[in-house]
């Protein structure tokens, strides 16, 4: 069997949970060229906030996991993207109000 060569955790995680058929169709998912998903694998940090959401849908994690874990948008997405993903973390981790 052939070894894989990722190249970052972020290419990793995303080539062991999606099949190698759906690796190969990101660019159309994303609406990006193939060039672009090979930089967002290469340098995760620089994905937007709308490939940072795609991404959280498509690996089913959140979005602060992402970027805190992988680096994902750490560069790409503004402070207040940011800030507003940390507000719906927030507000998920808190118990619901009952009237």
């Amino acid at each position: 069997m052939k070894e894989v060569d990722y190249h970052s955790d972020f290419h990793k995680l995303v080539c062991t949970t999606v099949s190698d058929e759906k690796v190969k169709l990101l660019p159309n998912l994303i609406g990006c060229s193939p060039h672009r998903r090979t930089s967002i694998f290469k340098r995760p940090k620089i994905a937007r906030h709308d490939e940072v959401l795609f991404f959280s849908r498509l690996l089913k994690k959140p979005v602060l996991v992402l970027m805190n874990e992988y680096g994902l948008g750490t560069q790409g997405v503004t402070q207040r993207e940011k800030d507003l993903h940390r507000h719906i973390d927030q507000q998920a981790k808190e118990p619901a109000l009952s009237e």
